[in-house]
């Protein structure tokens, strides 16, 4: 028999943030949001947390602003403040923050305050919910992340023993149909010559229709590895190359 507390009932509420219609705009919109997790490994190497972080779009509308991601705390919410990244090609702002993955921040909104206006980001009414997996933006159909160890006792880079890691990353995509490509084109000497890596899917379409694919690249004798990601779907092909400045890694060093 399976018994209901009062903590399950809470964990289970969803507490939708109303915003109003007329408030909704594109001057601020989610370009990504990644669930955060604790893990450890085997052998005495300890745990690492990554955080939930969330990357956001905002066109610049003033030089005062305040960037927030507001999120639910299950029957109350809170505010995490997000700093300024970096100015867009065209122009708009992307704006980043983080949490604890204790701090929930699962379901959450955004919001723009310049000076006496505000403007939400609330996915049309419903919500973001990392509950259904990570969260690409309208706007935004490819995009990749770094891997991240949760080996509290390696240097970063570098497995328990020692050995130098490959490049790994995670790419996340819209699933806008069954037969697709997903390509990382990369250079070990900055783009004197490059090769092709085919990414392998690992899981998805998650509920909000995120698929997660991998890959992985030999250092071999290079300093630093630059690179972009290629998705081909249904006759078209998005890029995430960090909007303009292609990901560049540097060979990691122990300590």
């Amino acid at each position: 028999m399976r018994t209901t507390t009062i903590a399950a009932l809470a964990a289970a509420f969803t507490l939708l943030f109303l915003v109003p219609e007329s408030a909704t705009a594109q001057e601020i919109q989610l370009e990504k949001a990644t669930r955060g997790f604790c893990g450890g490994t085997s052998g005495g190497g300890g745990s690492r947390c990554k955080s939930t972080q969330y990357w956001i779009r905002v066109q610049n509308l003033g030089y005062d602003k305040r960037v927030v991601v507001q999120y639910s705390r299950g029957f109350s919410w809170a505010d995490a403040p997000a700093t300024y990244e970096r100015t867009l090609p065209n122009g708009d702002e992307l704006w980043f923050t983080s949490l604890n993955p204790f701090q929930g921040g699962r379901e959450f909104v955004l919001r723009l305050e310049v000076g006496d206006d505000v403007f939400y980001d609330s996915n049309g009414g419903g919500n973001y919910n990392l509950d259904q997996g990570t969260q690409l933006g309208p706007d935004n159909h490819v995009s990749f992340e770094p891997f991240f160890s949760t080996c509290g006792a390696c240097d970063p880079g570098f497995d328990l023993s020692g050995n130098l890691l490959p490049v790994q990353g995670t790419v996340w995509l819209r699933d806008l149909a069954f037969a697709k490509n997903v390509t990382v084109i990369y250079s070990r000497d900055n783009w004197q010559t490059w090769a092709e890596q085919t990414a392998v899917y690992r899981s998805g379409p998650s509920v909000s229709g995120i698929e997660s694919w991998g890959f992985s690249i030999d250092w071999e004798d290079a300093e630093s590895i630059v690179f972009v990601v290629r998705y081909q779907v249904a006759g078209s092909e998005h890029w995430d190359n960090d909007y303009g400045r292609d990901y560049r890694l540097e060979r990691p060093t122990r300590d």
